[in-house]
This record gives C-alpha cells, sequence and structure tokens, in this order.
C-alpha cells in the first residue's frame, strides 16, 4: 500500500539576495531548496503534490537539546554570519520553529497557506527554515487516516500504542 506523504530533512537555502532577504525578512518559497546528502529539492517541488488537497504538514527544526550554547540549539547554521531570520541574533537564541497544522494546501502569488475549515489562512513560514537544519513531513488527511487503520489493524501495534498512550498519560500525571 502506498501514501500521499513525505518526510524531508537537511539544510534549507535560498536563491535569493541575502541583503535583500535581511531587509526583508522573507523569501519566496520558489527560492526556498533543501540540500540532503548532495540533493538539492525546491519547496515548490516538494509541496506541489499537495496543492489543493488537505493535508497534515508539519515542519520543525532538528535540534540538540545538548547544545544549549548555539542558536536554535544547534539546528542554526547562521550564527557565524550574526543573522537569522528566526530572529536568534536579537531575541531568544534557543527558539525554535515547530509548525503543525492542516488544511487544503492553497497559494496566492509568493505566498503558501493552509486554508482551514473555517475559511481561515495559515501563511506557512518556510522562509525561517532558511539555515536551519530542518524537517518538513506532508500527508493528505486520507493517507494519515490509512496510515491509523493499518496501524490498528496489527494487534501487536495496536497494544503497543495502548502501551504507550498509558505510560504517556502516567508521565502527564507524575509531571503536574
Amino acid at each position: 500500500m502506498s501514501f500521499n506523504a513525505i518526510l524531508e530533512e537537511g539544510v534549507f537555502y535560498a536563491d535569493t539576495d541575502f541583503d535583500q532577504f535581511k531587509r526583508d525578512c522573507f523569501a519566496p518559497h520558489t527560492e526556498i531548496y533543501l540540500v540532503n546528502r548532495g540533493v538539492k529539492r525546491f519547496i515548490s517541488e516538494i509541496i506541489s503534490p499537495f496543492m489543493d488537497q488537505e493535508i497534515m504538514l508539519s515542519m520543525h527544526y532538528m535540534i540538540d537539546p545538548k547544545q544549549t550554547h548555539k542558536w536554535g540549539l544547534g539546528s542554526c547554521y547562521m550564527e557565524s554570519i550574526g543573522w537569522c531570520p528566526c530572529n536568534h541574533h536579537n531575541e531568544d537564541a534557543l527558539r525554535v520553529v515547530n509548525v503543525s497544522q492542516e488544511g487544503v494546501l492553497k497559494q496566492v502569488g509568493e505566498h503558501i497557506y493552509l486554508e482551514r475549515f473555517d475559511g481561515e489562512r495559515f501563511y506557512l513560514p518556510f522562509y525561517l527554515l532558511v539555515g536551519h537544519k530542518s524537517r518538513l513531513a506532508i500527508a493528505t488527511t486520507i493517507s494519515v487516516g490509512e496510515m491509523k487503520d493499518i496501524v490498528m489493524e496489527d494487534e501487536d501495534l495496536s497494544k503497543q500504542l495502548s502501551q504507550l498512550e498509558e505510560m504517556l498519560n502516567k508521565l502527564k500525571g507524575e509531571i503536574k
């Protein structure tokens, strides 16, 4: 069985003038690309199969919690130039991006957004990934449902999931 889903990770860059990027703190998704194991893939190429579909999207920095002395907990590769689109240079050097949203993937001009069921738009901040080791995961909501069905059909996986949920609930209770 195949699913309409992707998981991409690596360092993101932008084919845009750095001074303009710094001034505008924005780069169009068509100029942002990911490099992983020497392969360059533009955001526009990665997301194109999902346009006008209802999706679940997650994008976040890939941190190293041990690197508390580094910008973005080690995910930011822009510390050496003293500027970062996530504002590590001015505000919280440990700030990280962690976006998890769902909706219909749409485009207006240079902007990509998710249109939620209530008509609200959530603009996806791909420019914040530039200069960071990050992960991007996208799946159609139909594929997510199919994945859940397969997991629940497997008794061992279902049992493991129940045990993990029980352990998580116990941990939540102890933290409070």
